[in-house]
């Protein structure tokens, strides 16, 4: 997953926390580029399904607070997601 901020949230989404559902597990992961001092990961966030063929839910928990489900049609590739303006 790739997100975009727009608005209030900040444009690279740093910060912002998706809950992904697959196989009846569900796995979390926050967009921060760094993780200690003097290093740093890309934003793109990958998410292993083990067995499972399709995501069952995906939920956005925004940094201005709001959460966005969002319907992902197919797996195995890198899907953008813009936040929608309120």
């Amino acid at each position: 997953m790739r997100l975009e901020g727009s608005g209030k949230t900040n444009r690279d989404a740093i910060g912002s926390w998706v809950e992904l559902t697959a196989g009846g597990i569900t796995r979390r992961q926050q967009v921060m580029p760094t993780r200690s001092y003097l290093s740093q990961v890309e934003r793109t966030l990958t998410f292993g399904l083990g067995a499972a063929t399709r995501v069952d839910k995906l939920r956005v928990h925004w940094t201005d607070g709001t959460t966005e489900d969002v319907e992902v049609p197919a797996v195995d590739r890198v899907i953008r997601i813009t936040k929608q303006a309120q």
